[in-house]
């Protein structure tokens, strides 16, 4: 780039220079990429490779050992359902939805992140 000084007798006044800044600014050089020097950055980019899903191992057997632990709670509830017990039954009934729940999640787990 060339220096321009001002209203030092070269014959360039401020409003001229102002005029060609303007139109400088207004239009936006168009960025011009060699197809070679396009060729050689992607040679240098690595390939991209998909991320791992993680495995919920934990998740599974917590949820195995919680779908146990409901039935045997269920098994040791119900001579005490068989009575007519109110607390029993009500007990019996929460630990029954829980697990049922505990199966929905446990299938639903199973479908869209599978242990691979």
């Amino acid at each position: 780039m060339r220096r321009i000084t001002l209203n030092q007798g070269n014959g360039v006044d401020e409003t001229d220079f102002e005029r060609r800044l303007d139109r400088a600014l207004a239009h936006a050089p168009v960025p011009v990429i060699s197809p070679e020097f396009a060729v050689r950055v992607a040679a240098m980019v690595p390939a991209r490779q998909l991320p791992r899903a993680q495995r919920f191992a934990y998740a599974h057997a917590t949820m195995i050992f919680c779908g146990v632990a409901m039935m045997v709670a269920l098994l040791l509830l119900a001579p005490h359902a068989a009575v007519g017990s109110r607390f029993a039954i009500a007990v019996e009934w929460i630990v029954c939805v829980q697990l049922s729940v505990l199966a929905v999640s446990a299938t639903l787990a199973r479908e869209f992140w599978p242990l691979r």
